[in-house]
Parts: structure tokens; C-alpha cells; sequence
């Protein structure tokens, strides 16, 4: 395609779909994460291995944003 011309229009073209797609993904995954995670009373809960974890939807909704971002 370059030797036809057409190399500048499709990294145009290219860009502009990359663009629209990682737009759109960037402002609906945080909601769809938000709403998500269950709306839990903060409590204290023990795994099987006996350790002792706090659990509450504030910390939760935060350690998935700030994987996220």
C-alpha cells in the first residue's frame, strides 16, 4: 500500500480507530468495575489459613482502580 500512496490515509485511518476503541474502553470499564464489586458492610473476615483480613467496598473499589489505572 505504501507504493500506491495509500500509507499516510491508512495510519490515519488506523490511528483513528485505535483511538475511538481505547476511548470508549477507557470510560465504560471503571463504572462496569464500580458495579461490580458488592455493597458489603465493612467486616473482618478469617481465610483458611487463618489470617485475619478486613473487607469493606471502599478498599476493594480502590485496589481495583488502582490496578486498573
Amino acid at each position: 500500500m505504501l507504493e500506491c500512496g495509500a500509507g499516510l490515509p491508512g495510519l490515519i485511518v488506523a490511528m483513528f480507530i485505535i483511538s475511538f476503541g481505547l476511548g470508549a474502553m477507557k470510560a465504560s470499564i471503571p463504572p462496569y468495575v464500580a458495579e461490580q464489586c458488592a455493597t458489603v458492610k465493612e467486616e473482618v473476615r478469617t481465610t483458611k489459613n487463618g489470617d485475619r483480613v478486613f473487607v469493606s467496598r471502599e478498599t476493594t473499589l480502590e485496589y481495583a482502580f488502582n490496578i486498573y489505572y
